[in-house]
């Protein structure tokens, strides 16, 4: 996602393609972000009343995972402020 000429957030949505630093993917259990990010804030999906958004900020970035049936569904990366729009344009 770009905010003018500047990058603010890149997206994942295919299994395997893209990894966190820490080593989460597409496809992989919500445990394993529980696991890897101890920091991890969990908040109601704004579409999915049985789904969760799992945030974990860090110094004005971000990364932000969107659960399915106990699985990433897929997870964005950036400036806070992008990476809490829930959808995928300004």
């Amino acid at each position: 996602m770009f905010v003018g000429d500047v990058l603010k957030r890149i997206d994942s949505s295919g299994p395997g393609i893209i990894k966190t630093a820490a080593g989460v993917t597409v496809g992989d259990p919500v445990s394993k972000v529980y696991q890897l990010y101890p920091d991890i804030k969990v908040e109601p999906n704004d579409y999915e009343p049985t789904e969760q958004y799992l945030t974990s900020p860090s110094d004005g970035l971000a990364i932000r995972f969107e659960t399915r049936d106990g699985t990433i569904a897929r997870f964005y990366a950036g400036a806070v402020r992008e990476v809490h729009f829930t959808e995928r344009c300004l």
